[in-house]
């Protein structure tokens, strides 16, 4: 890919392709990066990725991830070597769906209408890079399992032709962060909307969640037609919600003060 490459040289990149293993299909969205440094970045849609090596030669293997396949770790020089990095698709086994005449319920946790006169947060000041993940801590008193119908961000501004956003459900770590992906499936919701609701919808599929505490995660996608600049989402001082931010893939979970009370709303059936 690179002739007369050095690792020493700054400013250097990796460029190539992540695909899946059996089908050789592009994977949209997956991770790459170092873990130990925090520094990564996705693929585009088409699966393509452009990574900024840090100065020096001393480097930790390249971790690869995605939802739906296991990860792999590959070093540096043989990321160098090919233009295509494979990845293998996970098997799962979910759990026996027991059918009972009940009739579910329906909630909303966090917000269900709306925002009056919100703030907002994520392209202007501190949150001027943001662009990778929000996280939401969800506590569930009730019955289990819950099944999750949509999930949801307040759009305050968007100055993009098009704005991506991916809605994830993982586990809680041992830290108290996000840990794995609960559901093994990749829900985007892409939309031309400058303001408003931002929504994944999952009612065309049966998911479970048998987790009393997990957390629901937004993450903002760029994309390789658009401009890119960082949406502003809202917040509202009747939210009472400290999301954890993680700024870019393999970056590190924190509660930052001016992330507080971004405008969330999660729709359960239980």
């Amino acid at each position: 890919m690179l002739s007369g490459y050095s690792l020493a040289q700054p400013n250097s990149y990796i460029k190539g392709l992540v695909v899946d293993s059996q089908t050789n299909e592009p994977i949209a969205y997956a991770n790459i990066g170092f873990i130990s440094i925090g520094k990564g970045t996705s693929t585009d849609e088409y699966g393509m990725y452009e990574l900024r090596l840090p100065n020096g030669d001393d480097f930790d293997p390249l971790q690869v991830s995605a939802i739906g396949y296991y990860s792999i770790k590959v070093s540096v020089l043989e990321a160098l070597q090919t233009d295509t990095l494979k990845l293998k698709p996970r098997t799962y086994e979910f759990e026996e769906i027991r059918v009972s005449d009940r009739k579910p319920k329906n909630k909303w946790i966090g917000k269900k209408i709306r925002p009056i006169m919100p703030g907002a947060f994520g392209a202007s000041g501190p949150g001027k890079t943001i662009g990778a993940a929000f996280a939401f801590k969800i506590e569930w008193q009730d019955r289990l399992p819950l099944r999750p119908l949509n999930a949801r961000l307040f759009l305050n501004e968007n100055l993009n032709d098009s704005l991506r956003i991916r809605c994830r459900f993982m586990s809680i770590d041992d830290s108290g962060n996000p840990g794995k992906d609960l559901i093994p499936l990749s829900y985007i919701h892409t939309t031309d909307k400058k303001s408003g609701w931002v929504t994944c919808n999952f009612t065309d599929d049966l998911l479970l969640i048998n987790e009393k505490q997990f957390y629901v995660v937004f993450e903002w996608l760029k994309m390789s037609n658009s401009k890119n600049v960082a949406p502003l989402f809202s917040k509202s001082v009747h939210m009472n919600v400290n999301p954890l931010v993680k700024r870019q893939p393999f970056g590190e979970w924190k509660e930052i003060d001016w992330a507080n009370n971004l405008v969330y709303g999660l729709k359960v059936e239980y």
